[in-house]
């Protein structure tokens, strides 16, 4: 059955001591359904927007901690309404990570006020990554330091320090692989390289099936994940 947008009970809405969900925006419902599971299983509640505008009603609504949103979503897209949060004092403090296709917008994407750009395809602990960078440290939400804080500048210049990057010339030889859905062979993509700190790094290469779509490999597990 398709997730879409998730009420919450007035009874489990964030308060002063606990985290509010996360909310994921994005108009495919396989998206927003992988997204969400792979949120969920890492114990982070999540809730849903199809659109720009349904995802600025969740957020006035229900008080996430982070929206998770793709970059091109309808009638609002992620830029213009990072530009609405940053705008209102009451959901100004919110961390927005973006998913965008292109790694050559990320520039202009960061300079519209969005704490993180991740290039598809997100590797999936990545976009928990980059949930739990704010969830588990700093100050809690109600106690937000200003934009221009040192600390605030510092984190935020960390975090962009280890961006992952795209290649495709990675540092470790992308395998030879074949489709686990019909045996043919997996022609490489590209490579995701990076990590959450220069002591973890990591590299995902994808590859595509003619017949199935795309696949990721990671190096550090050694397993290959199917991409819907």
């Amino acid at each position: 059955m398709p997730r879409t947008s998730v009420a919450l009970d007035p009874g489990t809405m964030p308060t002063a001591d606990t985290a509010g969900p996360v909310l994921v925006a994005d108009a495919s419902t396989d998206t927003r359904n992988m997204y969400g599971l792979a949120l969920e299983a890492a114990g982070v509640p999540v809730i849903f927007a199809t659109d720009g505008r349904d995802a600025l009603v969740q957020i006035h609504r229900l008080k996430p901690s982070a929206i998770v949103a793709d970059l091109m979503l309808p009638f609002i897209d992620a830029v213009q309404l990072c530009a609405l949060i940053r705008n209102d004092a009451a959901t100004a403090p919110l961390r927005v990570v973006v998913i965008a296709s292109d790694r050559t917008r990320a520039p202009g994407i960061l300079a519209a006020g969005v704490d993180e750009v991740l290039i598809k395809p997100v590797p999936l602990d990545a976009l928990t990554a980059a949930v739990h960078r704010e969830r588990d440290g700093g100050a809690p939400r109600g106690d937000a330091p200003a934009r221009d804080d040192e600390r605030g500048r510092k984190r935020v210049a960390k975090v962009r320090a280890h961006q992952r990057y795209v290649t495709r010339q990675p540092p470790l030889l992308p395998p030879p692989l074949k489709c686990p859905l019909c045996d043919a062979d997996l022609q490489y993509d590209r490579s995701h390289v990076g990590g959450v700190s220069e002591r973890h790094p990591e590299q995902w290469d994808s590859f595509v099936c003619a017949t199935h779509g795309v696949f990721q490999y990671r190096h550090r597990t050694r397993k290959l994940q199917h991409i819907p």
